[in-house]
């Protein structure tokens, strides 16, 4: 009865250790990923201006964009529009 115990008592401080290795491993991923969002946010960020001028300033995409918008509208929502 004893060696079953044991044996139970080994098993679990096992599963234990191999369970907290494991989180620790992840949240050292999870930092290293972390630090790497940071970059692409801060790239993001520096982009912003070029995209808002692109998408919805007066540059030739946006110009498209609003054009190929106008084909997907409804009719009553042109007459709303215009």
């Amino acid at each position: 009865m004893t060696t079953i115990v044991l044996v139970c008592v080994i098993a679990t401080a096992a599963a234990i250790v191999t369970g907290t290795v494991f989180f620790i491993i992840t949240m050292v991923q999870i930092k290293k990923t972390a630090r790497e969002f940071e970059g692409v946010a801060a790239m993001l960020n520096m982009a912003a201006p070029l995209v808002n001028l692109t998408f919805l300033g007066n540059g030739m995409l946006a110009k498209i964009t609003k054009i190929i918008g106008g084909f997907f509208e409804k009719k009553s929502e042109r007459r709303k529009i215009k």
